[in-house]
């Protein structure tokens, strides 16, 4: 029974802030690293993907930590990956509204999501926005990512009689 409570109290996201909180008053240094851990382990073992803003929210406010791309990233990612791609969008403009830099990471899942929500001309125009790196031939991945999405389009809309 003891160890049943004990899973309970680690697998709530209450929990989550209580230990975050206590770590604080102890001194422990909370940086981005704590976050992506909570971002990670409850986000996506637990469902709570509306949690995500409330996470933000909690690591600038209270604890002072502004999350850089990479973090931003790992939570666009979450959030694409369970199809929940108005908090994708609803995360990119809070990116743009900070001036959060984005790097092909963040175009690739931006581009990931307009595609899966069948908004192919904003995924071509966010592809024109995408910085080139060197040695990643990331441009011609996202483009067949998008001819790919239009093909599946097209061969959905073929009636056969």
């Amino acid at each position: 029974s003891s160890t049943s409570s004990s899973v309970n109290f680690f697998c709530s996201f209450d929990s989550m802030l209580t230990l975050l909180y206590q770590m604080h008053s102890s001194k422990i240094l909370i940086d981005e690293s704590i976050f992506l851990v909570f971002l990670e382990t409850y986000v996506t073992s637990h469902h709570l993907h509306a949690k995500i803003n409330p996470i933000f929210l909690l690591m600038e406010r209270d604890f002072v930590v502004k999350p850089n791309t990479h973090f931003n990233n790992v939570a666009l990612s979450l959030l694409l990956n369970a199809n929940k791609l108005r908090l994708v969008k609803t995360l990119y403009l809070k990116m743009a509204t900070d001036v959060t830099s984005l790097d092909v990471s963040t175009f690739n899942i931006l581009i990931r999501a307009l595609c899966k929500a069948d908004q192919l001309q904003p995924a071509f125009l966010c592809l024109r926005k995408c910085p080139t790196t060197t040695g990643e031939d990331t441009c011609g991945n996202l483009m067949l990512e998008i001819w790919d999405t239009r093909l599946w389009r097209q061969r959905s809309m073929v009636v056969v009689e």
